[in-house]
């Protein structure tokens, strides 16, 4: 299971990352960080001119080499995508280092690794899509 991006629907408008941004882990789920910053965002869009968006979203991997490279556990693959727990992480980025697409991103000031692990099962993210652009699927 995890997040798929129809690009050709998508226009770039970014509310995808904003929802992301402005969402946190916590034991009883997600809440509210009141914060928008794409740099705290678990997805990215990118816009070319001339070309449909381009989205960079965890992949949930079949065999993920983040869940291997985490010496804690704070990664673990259940349910059919990886989910994250924040607090057994130890903030020592092997994640980041070990994700062959580049899709788990670093954030100095939260210190700890972004990775979508889709809301815990019920992503915001495509609650709040305009164009119905994202979906959970396989």
């Amino acid at each position: 299971m995890r997040l798929i991006v129809d690009e050709s629907k998508c226009v770039g408008c970014q509310i995808c990352v904003q929802i992301c941004s402005s969402l946190s882990e916590s034991k009883d789920g997600y809440s509210a960080n009141k914060v928008f910053n794409p740099a705290k965002s678990k997805i990215r869009i990118e816009m070319e001119p001339l070309q449909d968006p381009k989205a960079y979203v965890c992949k949930q991997c079949e065999t993920p080499e983040c869940v291997d490279a985490c010496p804690t556990g704070a990664l673990k693959l259940e349910d059919g995508y990886v989910k994250f727990i924040r607090e057994e992480c130890i903030h020592c980025f092997n994640c980041v280092d070990a994700c062959p697409w580049g899709l788990i991103f670093r954030h100095e000031e939260l210190d700890i690794p972004l990775k979508c692990d889709l809301c815990g099962g019920e992503p915001k993210c495509i609650e709040h899509c305009p164009r119905d652009a994202m979906k959970v699927g396989d």
